[in-house]
């Protein structure tokens, strides 16, 4: 008897019609969820539109609503005192307060140090002063203090001389200050 494994098994083909229904119902169903997602899609645009829309109606009634309150005089009013402020401010920040060289001066002095002769330059700011001191020891106190000012872009010390009947040093003082030193600072003395 002849092997079962060998005999070969005869296969149906399937019909061309058999095909075409297949590929037709695969492309049926790919066309109809196509549409059914393109539906929702523009009727989610439709609703986002006219979401949208009532939105922009509202601020629109909103802004109209608000123009009718405001009073265009009021605004003129507001505008003026805006622009008379602005000038008051950059008038004040530009103004230069020359009282606090004086009070920088008498923060920083030492009290062994004094000053005889001032002479005073705006711009650039710089201040040029004769002053004596108890002896070197204070002149190296006084010139510590101005090199280490942060106000103080440059001090240069000249003309050092000793005085031998009383022991005072005598110089010549260059001060450079930075600009914020003459500005307002809020505790401007009265």
């Amino acid at each position: 008897m002849p092997d079962p494994v060998l005999i070969s098994k005869s296969r149906v083909a399937p019909r061309p019609s058999q095909i075409a229904q297949k590929s037709m119902g695969i492309l049926l169903v790919l066309a109809l969820i196509f549409a059914v997602a393109s539906i929702l899609i523009y009727g989610g645009v439709y609703v986002y539109h006219s979401n949208l829309q009532t939105t922009l109606d509202d601020a629109t009634r909103e802004l109209s609503r608000l123009e009718d309150e405001f009073e265009p005089d009021k605004l003129a009013k507001i505008s003026e005192v805006d622009k008379g402020l602005t000038v008051a401010r950059t008038m004040l920040n530009s103004h230069v307060y020359s009282s606090n060289v004086f009070k920088f001066l008498q923060d920083n002095t030492l009290k062994t140090a004094r000053y005889t002769n001032f002479i005073y330059s705006a711009n650039p700011p710089e201040l040029t002063l004769s002053a004596e001191t108890d002896g070197y020891f204070g002149l190296k106190r006084q010139v510590e203090i101005f090199e280490t000012t942060p106000l103080i872009k440059s001090a240069t010390f000249s003309a050092v001389t000793r005085d031998p009947k009383d022991g005072t040093v005598k110089f010549q003082l260059k001060i450079s200050f930075d600009e914020n030193l003459l500005r307002y600072t809020g505790s401007q003395p009265n």
